[in-house]
């Protein structure tokens, strides 16, 4: 989505439209615009400073401008915001802007959206001020702590700044209009949008033609959109394309090569779910050579954004010595780590971990495997039925659960599928009937609570 955040870049094109009706000499303060515009900060504040001493609210905003964000002067935020506050009390309408601007983004103030709204509505009043509809359509449409969603009116903020030719509101509407599933609304706006040069509109448009929403589905059609908005830079698109040629999804064949290449843009933009797949490419060797070195750089450049399967895959490499020392200890910790976000695979592997280890034997073992299973974790089911056939500290043996564990996870596990056949063998028809049961009651739960180990 588009935010405003850069305020330099807009006012300065609407600040002499404002100015002309002032009674005070535009002389000096012109002098500090060409400054700014010269990128000669300094000089600047030395014209707009004894000016806004004077009272104008126009160099009051811009110097106060200089002073918050450190240009040609050391960064002093609140000083700044003070600059601010002394033009919109003279409802100077960049000013009543930048000040909902700061509250909204809590830039150096707590961040406060009824405070925002406040300002922004002050902005739409006295100026109409472009960004103000637009970031209160953000407000509205995505909503906050306080505040509720509220589409209609998101809408109609974004027509308002639509109409001043504001690109980002262009751009909102489609994906709005998307969202709420007006799909021919959606397409107007979006291929103006697109037309424009907006990257994520062609995303949007992307995953409208490969859904079939308010359109024929066309596969073509969507990568075509794909790779306009990828090659223009758009993180998510070069994300999914990776996604779509590492999977072979949309009728493309697999082709981890260009998978790579894709994954490699977004992941450079910090994007961590790509970070994650070009280092599991990385450590399969698909698409090249096997590289843990760059598997781990990636891995971890995703973990240090609180990514859970990142955590994991480090967990992997430490665990089993991969590009790396083996470490159990700093296993268990990825792990433990990636566990706190229910990552089903951790949960597997921490539990062997822990049985390689010889910690946390019985109950925790236990859990976690159950933990697991619940989220559809095959090899977790099959651990389970083990421990029911077996017994351990914590368990008795059931060989009824047992069969039913099996069972769940024998269309992917060819070993539980051969436990299964013994136990058939073993156990009396009443004791297979009733494994049988208990894994229908599995499947209505969606696995909750199959054994109900929690309860008991």
């Amino acid at each position: 989505m588009i935010r405003f955040k850069n305020f330099i870049e807009y006012i300065t094109k609407v600040t002499v439209i404002i100015f002309l009706s002032s009674e005070i000499s535009l002389a000096d303060f012109d002098d500090g615009m060409d400054a700014i515009n010269k990128g000669n900060y300094e000089q600047a504040i030395e014209e707009l400073k004894p000016l806004a001493d004077q009272g104008d609210a126009r160099a009051q905003f811009w110097y106060g401008n200089l002073i918050f964000n450190g240009l040609g002067t050391p960064k002093n935020m609140k000083l700044g915001i003070e600059f601010y506050r002394l033009s919109a009390e003279k409802n100077f309408p960049l000013a009543l802007h930048e000040l909902g601007h700061i509250y909204d983004n809590g830039l150096g103030v707590e961040q406060d959206i009824d405070e925002a709204i406040n300002w922004y509505e002050k902005a739409i009043t006295e100026g109409r001020v472009v960004y103000s509809y637009h970031n209160l359509g953000m407000i509205y449409q995505y909503g906050s702590k306080n505040i509720e969603v509220n589409v209609d009116k998101a809408i109609k903020l974004y027509e308002e700044a639509a109409n001043q030719n504001y690109l980002g509101s262009i751009q909102n509407l489609g994906i709005i209009y998307h969202q709420i599933k007006d799909y021919d609304k959606a397409l107007k706006w979006l291929n103006k949008a697109a037309d424009l040069g907006l990257p994520q509109a062609n995303y949007v448009l992307m995953e409208m033609y490969l859904n079939g929403d308010g359109v024929k589905q066309d596969f073509g059609e969507g990568i075509r959109l794909a790779k306009l908005a990828a090659d223009s830079g758009y993180y998510l698109a070069q994300h999914n394309l990776g996604r779509f040629y590492h999977f072979g999804l949309v009728g493309l064949e697999k082709d981890y090569k260009a998978a790579r290449k894709w994954y490699k843009l977004a992941a450079n933009q910090g994007f961590s779910n790509s970070q994650v797949n070009l280092g599991i490419l990385y450590d399969d060797g698909l698409g090249g050579e096997v590289d843990d070195k760059e598997a781990i750089r990636f891995f971890k450049l995703a973990f240090d954004q609180q990514n859970a399967t990142a955590a994991y895959r480090l967990g992997l490499m430490h665990e089993f010595g991969e590009g790396t020392p083996q470490n159990y200890d700093l296993a268990n910790e990825y792990y433990d780590y990636a566990i706190q976000d229910d990552h089903p695979d951790a949960l597997y592997r921490i539990a062997m971990l822990w049985k390689t280890m010889g910690i946390n034997q019985g109950k925790p073992q236990t859990l976690a495997l159950y933990l697991a299973a619940q989220l559809k974790q095959i090899d977790a089911m099959f651990e389970l039925g083990m421990i029911y056939y077996n017994g351990n500290e914590f368990l008795k043996p059931n060989p009824i659960y047992s069969l039913m564990w099996f069972m769940l996870a024998s269309n992917y596990h060819e070993q539980a599928t051969k436990n299964r056949d013994v136990l058939i063998e073993e156990l009396s028809e009443d004791d297979v009937e009733k494994a049988l049961k208990l894994q229908e009651r599995c499947y209505e739960r969606d696995f909750q609570n199959c054994s109900d180990l929690i309860k008991g």
